[in-house]
């Protein structure tokens, strides 16, 4: 009863859309909820329609590594149609919602004992999961 409530108060048809996926599968599969379903679910909660496909995007980028820093991630989104603001926003989103880990390395630079910190980012098990979700619902064409 309460994830029926959960799809009424998303913010998003698309997160409704994926919600819905995510229920139908463990449904069908006769399968319990795991934590990784919930993870998805809680996130999916605090996303809007631009989010998804902002995270659509991170997905694309952060699959391919085990780690990621801005910069690789800008790289990889240069050609893909994306709003800079937007983005940051979904990806604070996704550290907060625990589907997106932000690492933080700190490196020594040379014997002047010159220290730089430097952000990396990853998916976790649940961001994997909801990323292999949007991606099957709303395609893997980044230009959506």
């Amino acid at each position: 009863m309460r994830l029926k409530l959960n799809l009424l108060l998303a913010q998003s048809s698309k997160a409704c859309m994926v919600m819905g996926s995510i229920l139908n599968d463990i449904v069908a599969n006769k399968n319990n909820l795991s934590h990784e379903h919930l993870t998805c679910i809680n996130a999916l909660l605090n996303f809007y329609d631009m989010d998804i496909g902002n995270f659509k995007l991170l997905h694309f980028s952060l699959a391919k590594r085990m780690k990621t820093d801005w910069f690789m991630l800008r790289n990889d989104l240069r050609n893909a149609n994306y709003e800079h603001t937007s983005l940051f926003i979904t990806l604070d989103k996704s550290i907060s919602n625990q589907i997106i880990i932000r690492d933080i390395e700190t490196n020594r630079r040379n014997r002047k004992l010159e220290v730089k910190n430097e952000d990396y980012y990853r998916l976790t098990r649940s961001g994997k999961l909801l990323g292999n979700y949007v991606n099957r619902i709303f395609g893997t064409n980044l230009a959506e």
